[in-house]
């Protein structure tokens, strides 16, 4: 019996200890407690205090807001028609010029145009220089000029065009390339009123011009103005209207 009683005492003693600790650090735990509450309420505070002055700022700025929209009705119900409009002001300087634009794509090929009259020459020649003497090349010449009928050269120089089928009112001649040889060329045409042969060494005229000796004469002629064998190079071009 003894035994029991000292081993409800020590039971009891434990918990005894247990409460003294507790009471003992109750003290250190409720401070930090207190402290968090307190900051709790001041931030709440806070808040709504901020609260009531948005709320005060929102009521001032929609007052303000439906006075200038009356104060706009108002002006607007005052204000007259609207007036004329003013004269156009003046024109302003010119821009600068832009750039060209892209070259635009190459159009279609137009219809052959319709052919043209024929042309005011009677006949035409080249003269050239072909086995040892001058003669009209064919492949040049019309075929109406021919080289052993039509052409002859009786001495330097002097060309003569006899027995053309045609009437010669005018004559153009050019000269081909004469290097460094200067030379100049003309043209004789018989003198319709009196008849007068242009070169006795011509060969006389057979195509229905009594005592013609040629429908024609070209001259090639030196510095000095006498007949001069033009370099066998060149070519004489001979147009006949």
């Amino acid at each position: 019996m003894m035994k029991r009683a000292l081993a409800r005492l020590t039971r009891q003693g434990g918990a005894i200890v247990v409460a003294v600790v507790v009471l003992a650090c109750a003290p250190a735990f409720a401070q930090p407690v207190a402290d968090t509450a307190q900051s709790v309420a001041s931030s709440l505070s806070r808040a709504l205090g901020l609260s009531k002055v948005a709320n005060a700022s929102a009521r001032k700025a929609l007052a303000e807001s439906k006075l200038a929209r009356a104060e706009a009705r108002a002006v607007a119900a005052k204000a007259g028609p609207a007036g004329p409009a003013g004269p156009a002001g003046p024109a302003g300087a010119s821009g600068p010029q832009g750039p060209a634009g892209l070259e635009g794509p190459e159009g279609p090929k137009g219809s052959a145009g319709p052919q043209g009259p024929p042309g005011s020459a009677l006949g035409y020649s080249r003269v050239v220089y072909e086995n040892n003497e001058w003669r009209s090349d064919d492949a040049y010449s019309s075929a109406n000029v021919d080289s052993d009928e039509n052409v002859t050269n009786h001495s330097p120089g002097v060309f003569c065009f006899t027995g053309l089928p045609f009437a010669v009112h005018n004559v153009q001649v050019t000269l081909g390339e004469t290097g460094a040889t200067q030379l100049s060329v003309e043209a004789e045409l018989p003198n319709t009123v009196t008849h007068a042969n242009l070169d006795a060494a011509c060969p006389p005229e057979t195509n229905a011009k009594a005592g013609q000796h040629a429908d024609a004469v070209v001259y090639v002629r030196n510095s000095n103005g006498e007949p001069q064998e033009p370099p066998h190079t060149s070519s004489v071009f001979v147009l006949f209207n």
